[in-house]
């Protein structure tokens, strides 16, 4: 499992706003999590989180409200004509995603949000690969390869392509996270590591959890975060009727990825981003921005 290093920040970069990273399951609270930043937001809604956010206000879990059948704390998300029917996004309307997040970093129009969501980094990584190989015009022929038309394909090799997609926008989103002072939520799904059979017939060794990224970017994505969270719903009970609590870990262990330049949160905090701020001004007696 991969170690994520860090260093004892000064004050000064421990109560600015940071790039934080929630991964984990499906329904482990993490579209939750990420709305409950300061607005007003603007969202990279590659996986139609905001969906489950409108349920979870529906059920009063998340602490917003709905305004004229809107989200009153969202600015602006991904238009819904970059999909395809069937929810997928093409190299043009990846672009054309890529250009709208690149819209609000600029200079001219970050004054207008106060939190940016990527949801999520592991369908942008996905995306990228899609769109790479798309504009390199082997797209059609690896479908048709997987239709049984053999079409003579040769390895693909080029993952520059992708790669630059994911690092120039990471690169801008740190800087702008630091120097405009910017909170960045960047959703990821969980991948398990596991360790393949001693024996045959045999189980493979669960090794780790991370968060699920392209190859080996992954080691180089985890240094560029301020702050890894393990979400998950747990269930305080077997009883079905038990509400869920929403938790973070955020201290690695063997099993799980985690950092946190705040220290360690309250293992059954519930994750939201005014829990977070009480926490850090209580423990370390300066406001978080």
């Amino acid at each position: 499992m991969a170690v994520i290093p860090d260093q004892t920040p000064s004050v000064e970069e421990l109560v600015r706003p940071k790039i934080i990273m929630p991964y984990g399951p499906a329904g482990g609270g993490k579209t939750i999590f990420a709305s409950t930043f300061p607005s007003p937001q603007v969202w990279l809604n590659l996986d139609e989180g905001l969906d489950s956010v409108v349920w979870a206000v529906k059920e009063g879990i998340c602490p917003h409200g709905i305004e004229n059948g809107r989200l009153p704390w969202l600015s602006e998300a991904i238009p819904r004509d970059a999909r395809r029917r069937d929810g997928s996004i093409d190299a043009v309307g990846f672009m054309q995603a890529l250009n709208k997040a690149n819209s609000w970093l600029s200079d001219e129009n970050v004054d207008s949000w106060s939190t940016m969501v990527v949801d999520s980094m592991t369908t942008l990584n996905a995306l990228a690969l899609t769109a790479g190989l798309d504009v390199s015009g082997r797209l059609d022929d690896l479908q048709k390869s997987r239709k049984g038309v053999l079409v003579g394909l040769e390895p693909f090799r080029d993952y520059n392509t992708p790669k630059s997609f994911i690092w120039q926008m990471l690169e801008e989103l740190k800087r702008v996270s630091k120097s405009h002072r910017k909170w960045v939520v960047v959703i990821a799904h969980e991948h398990e590591v596991s360790r393949p059979p001693d024996k045959p017939m045999g189980l493979p060794t669960l090794e780790g959890i991370e968060p699920q990224m392209m190859g080996q970017q992954r080691k180089d994505i985890l240094g560029l975060l301020d702050e890894v969270y393990y979400l998950k719903n747990w269930r305080p009970s077997a009883s079905t009727n038990a509400e869920p609590q929403f938790r973070a870990q955020t201290v690695q262990d063997s099993v799980r990825v985690a950092k946190s330049r705040f220290g360690c949160l309250p293992a059954k905090m519930i994750p939201t981003y005014a829990e977070l701020k009480k926490h850090v001004e209580e423990f370390y007696g300066v406001p978080l921005e």
